[in-house]
């Protein structure tokens, strides 16, 4: 596994984690930072995979 790979399981496991919260307690802040997390997360599986 790469180092990108490494990376990005705790990015999306962080990512879900924030996206539950924004669900349960209905905060933007939550939402947003959830989404980015996941997001990020996707680009390293990606690129550690690719690579």
């Amino acid at each position: 596994m790469s180092a990108f790979s490494l990376i990005a399981i705790p990015l999306f496991l962080c990512g879900m984690i924030m996206l539950l919260l924004a669900a349960t307690f209905k905060k933007r802040g939550f939402l947003s930072s959830g989404v980015a997390l996941t997001s990020s997360s996707v680009v390293f599986a990606t690129l550690g995979m690719t690579l």
